[in-house]
């Protein structure tokens, strides 16, 4: 997703004027932390708790407290949007797990990566060239765009347990399922050898999700 630029206003802990109308960064932040809570998610406070990418992810599995960035569904973030948000989090999680709980997850986290038995990404080796080629083989003339994001969720034996597709720029949106595009990329998901392996977490395989480019 690195095709997404976000520009930053530095404007931490302001009131402004936008559009002639006041403005308050931070408390767009709380709002929209708090609107997410409100619907039953939880993101892992990542601008104001110390962490370990074993530890976001074991909490993600374990407790599905999600390993997110901020984002306001725009190109443009106000100085101290994102740290509300995050502050409005952690309160949100000591409240539901108590204080210490992210104390001692770090501590259980700390010591599996010590044990080699940390949390271990999927890899695609290879795969997105692999699909890349199918594509330019079989479909030469019949897709729409040329650049696409993949996200694809597999098992722990490799096996694909769903498929999305997502398009456009800055702003990566799922396709329809109904589209041709998604129906032919899907295709040659399907038919693209399992190249890939699935991601690790305490010494085993673990249902994992690969994202990544395709260029045509």
């Amino acid at each position: 997703m690195g095709h997404k630029a976000i520009l930053t206003v530095l404007a931490f802990g302001l009131s402004m004027t936008l559009f002639g109308q006041s403005f308050d960064p931070c408390e767009t932040g709380r709002k929209s932390a708090e609107f997410k809570i409100s619907s039953g998610t939880v993101y892992f406070p990542r601008l104001t708790t110390k962490s370990t990418y074993t530890l976001r992810k074991m909490l993600e599995i374990e407790y599905g407290i999600r390993d997110e960035v901020y984002s306001n569904g725009s190109d443009l973030q106000f100085g101290g949007e994102a740290d509300c948000f995050f502050e409005v989090m952690k309160t949100e999680i000591d409240k539901r797990w108590g204080k210490d709980f992210l104390r001692k997850q770090r501590r259980i986290a700390n010591s599996l990566d010590k044990q080699g038995q940390g949390y271990k990404d999927p890899k695609e080796n290879g795969i997105a060239d692999s699909i890349a080629n199918f594509l330019k083989s079989k479909y030469p003339v019949d897709l729409k765009l040329k650049a696409y994001l993949v996200s694809i969720k597999i098992s722990p034996d490799k096996e694909i347990l769903d498929i999305a597709l997502l398009s456009g720029l800055p702003i990566a949106t799922e396709m329809s399922r109904t589209e041709s595009d998604y129906q032919l990329v899907s295709d040659a998901v399907q038919r693209t050898n399992k190249v890939y392996e699935p991601g690790q977490f305490k010494g085993k395989k673990i249902s994992s999700t690969l994202t990544f480019w395709i260029e045509l």
